[in-house]
């Protein structure tokens, strides 16, 4: 299982009604007292909300509309359910590439949620005629309630099943190559993103994942590529 998770959020500049400002981390807020640390010493205390201004006190409702207080860090598992096989009306030298993959988040804290937030699961491969090229099997992308703390969700991808032929002279389709997972917010931006092998193609691009599509191919540089053949079955 691969942790995820976030940077911690800016820091809030926070002013007491004596006028006393201090730099802080906020780490909980439940409207009636505060907890921040110190960025200064990184010293951890309570601040009663009675005691701060008016605006310090929207700040920190405004850290709270932005998901302060939840939890950002998640644990990520991805089965891919590959499978061998071909299906009836496959040439003899046909391969096929057969998923069912399933995405687990869970929660590794135990007394906080997770943020809801979004993920989207991209599949790919690489064209046979155009390894340079990658070829979108499945894009989806998921809306992730709060996660109790301690417990795990799955979400289903959904079969891929899709035949090629890398021998010979009838060459088509794509090999499967692997998966990203992009974990993101509703603007897209991106929290954190795993993939399932080591990828300059990656590294760099999880908001370009964001936006490919089922079926298509796309050079290094994102841009959609006339498709090679593939099959249909």
């Amino acid at each position: 299982m691969m942790m995820s998770g976030v940077k911690a959020a800016d820091p809030l500049m926070l002013t007491d009604k004596s006028g006393t400002t201090i730099e802080v981390q906020v780490e909980a807020c439940d409207g009636v007292n505060v907890e921040v640390t110190r960025v200064s010493d990184r010293k951890t205390f309570t601040i009663p909300m009675n005691r701060l201004d008016q605006e310090s006190v929207v700040r920190l409702q405004e850290w709270q509309a932005r998901g302060g207080g939840l939890i950002k860090t998640f644990g990520i598992e991805v089965n891919t359910g590959k499978s061998n096989g071909t299906k009836s009306g496959d040439d003899f030298d046909d391969k096929r590439v057969n998923l069912d993959p399933v995405v687990a988040l869970s929660n590794p804290h135990n007394s906080m949620n997770t943020c809801a937030c979004k993920m989207t699961v991209v599949f790919y491969g690489r064209p046979v005629v155009d390894r340079s090229a990658m070829h979108i099997f499945k894009t989806i992308t998921f809306e992730i309630p709060e996660i109790p703390p301690g417990k795990t969700q799955e979400f289903k991808v959904g079969k891929i099943s899709a035949a090629y032929d890398n021998r010979g002279y009838s060459k088509f389709g794509a090999r499967y190559a692997g998966y990203v997972v992009v974990l993101h917010d509703g603007p897209g931006t991106t929290w954190f993103s795993t993939r399932s092998v080591p990828s300059s193609l990656v590294t760099g691009n999880e908001l370009a994942f964001l936006k490919v599509q089922t079926g298509k191919d796309y050079d290094k540089a994102f841009e959609e590529l006339e498709l090679a053949r593939y099959s249909d079955d």
